[in-house]
């Protein structure tokens, strides 16, 4: 899952509302990208699920279990769907 893509993503805090995390980014920009990959699971690096967001800079992952921490990261794609590597860490409860 390596590639030439350069990632400057941020997740921002996220904020939790009945079972849902609001996410926001930075944009990557170089070479060209074309869309998001949202990954989350039980712990940093353990990511069970994903979910292909488009060009979008946010995104509200719904239908979490409340109570349950979370952990997400992100990857840019190219036009191939390239992906870079992930984005740092943030967790929500």
């Amino acid at each position: 899952r390596s590639s030439g893509l350069i990632l400057f993503l941020l997740l921002a805090a996220p904020r939790a509302v009945a079972g849902d995390v609001n996410l926001a980014w930075d944009p990557g920009t170089s070479p060209p990208v074309t869309g998001y990959q949202i990954y989350y699971g039980p712990a940093a690096g353990n990511y069970t699920s994903s979910i292909d967001v488009g060009n979008a800079t946010s995104y509200t992952v719904p239908n979490l279990v409340e109570g349950t921490t979370y952990h997400f990261a992100a990857t840019a794609y190219d036009a191939a769907h390239t992906q870079s590597g992930f984005s740092n860490d943030v967790s929500a409860a």
